[in-house]
């Protein structure tokens, strides 16, 4: 059994460029306040800003057998980012907003984890019937704010996400229903919070001969109305019907 089992471990550095319109230039947009009563904002450049520097490294534990379909993984990571570009306003009555480089350090700490299990390996029936979760825990995901030194959240980063499911495939029919559940976000400078939710998906397919198949996909079973970004709603219930021909 001890050699189901394995260490590993990575680290990275890696770094981000200013957009062209933070670095030249301004821009006109209209945006909203609290009330939803439309204003226009300038956003000015700013030549100075520097890369954002990312150092990421995780470390965890997993345990496999294929003999025995089984697959489980424990990761805990963290992500220190330096000079990480924010937005500011300059102006409050004119609405004249510009970027700048923070001079904290952001951090972003979590763990992640996977667990699936293949009874069709374990006991031998020719065919892979699995189920399969995995999760994203944030721990920590702070930086400091531009006006001062107190630590604040960041934005559009879920506290939770989880992904689980069925698969089924006897290598002429494959099945696979599967639930994703998004944790609360915060969004914009107007802070929007975006509730937990579950989307529910489901994908079938059918090999008719050994070139062709036929498929249908099904996102969003439940047609739960969400966003994933604030003025941007994601697609109702929605399918797919696909044939393919392999030569």
């Amino acid at each position: 059994p001890l050699g189901w089992l394995k260490l590993h471990s990575t680290v990275g550095r890696a770094y981000s460029s200013p957009e062209a319109k933070q670095l030249a230039g301004s821009t006109t947009t209209v945006l909203y306040d609290t009330s939803w009563n439309p204003y226009t904002a300038i956003y000015k450049s700013n030549p100075n800003l520097r890369p954002e520097i990312s150092v990421t490294w995780d470390a965890g534990l997993a345990l496999v057998s294929n003999a025995h379909g089984l697959r489980a993984d424990l990761t805990y990571f963290s992500t220190a980012i330096t000079d990480k570009t924010q937005q500011v306003l300059l102006d409050t009555v004119t609405h004249i907003y510009s970027y700048q480089n923070l001079s904290g350090t952001t951090e972003i700490r979590g763990i992640e984890g996977e667990l699936s299990q293949d009874f069709g390996a374990l006991f031998h029936w020719g065919r892979q019937v699995r189920l399969f979760g995995n999760f994203t825990t944030i721990l920590k995901a702070k930086q400091l704010d531009s006006t001062s030194t107190q630590a604040i959240d960041i934005l559009n980063i879920a506290d939770q996400k989880v992904q689980t499911g069925a698969d089924y495939d006897d290598g002429r029919f494959n099945a696979r229903v599967a639930a994703r559940y998004r944790g609360t976000v915060l969004d914009n400078y107007v802070v929007y919070v975006y509730p937990p939710l579950w989307v529910w998906d489901l994908s079938l397919a059918f090999s008719l001969t050994p070139a062709q198949t036929l498929s249908l996909q099904v996102a969003n079973l439940a047609d739960i109305a969400y966003y994933e970004k604030a003025g941007y709603p994601m697609p109702g219930r929605n399918y797919t019907l696909r044939s393919t021909w392999r030569f």
